[in-house]
């Protein structure tokens, strides 16, 4: 689980720590430097968390039911619920836009809806494999 500070910062400090986070997010010219750039910035927790969120947004526009989502991506019914929501408010509206635009499906989106309908296996364990390769 991400943490963060319970102490809130002065709203002034807030948007100038703000804008130089997006001022290095936007320097990455290429994908080998953005890459470097969130390796050095976010924890690997930290990478999860948004990755996950990004495939629930995307499971959510593709039109995957909460029950599917949460087994999939382990995530629990209150958190796909809120994001839900808050697409549904237009919070998302880059991201659902640009997955709306894309005419053919490609790379990672074809590979994330893969694994959604023969469902990823649990972390550790014993033949944690068996069950998703006999549906396969």
């Amino acid at each position: 689980m991400v943490r963060i500070s319970d102490k809130p910062l002065k709203r002034e400090v807030f948007l100038a720590i703000n804008k130089q986070f997006t001022d290095y997010l936007v320097r990455a010219k290429t994908k080998q430097e953005t890459k470097r750039l969130i390796s050095e910035l976010l924890t690997n927790s930290e990478k999860t968390m948004l990755a996950k969120r990004l495939a629930l947004i995307l499971m959510l526009e593709r039109g995957h039911n909460f029950s599917t989502i949460r087994k999939n991506l382990k995530m629990s019914q209150s958190t796909i619920a809120r994001l839900w929501k808050d697409m549904k408010n237009d919070k998302f509206i880059f991201i659902a836009k640009d997955i709306r635009k894309e005419k053919k499906k490609s790379g990672f989106w074809v590979d994330l809806e893969g694994l959604v309908k023969f469902r990823v296996p649990a972390i550790a364990g014993k033949g944690r494999w068996r069950g998703v390769l006999r549906k396969a």
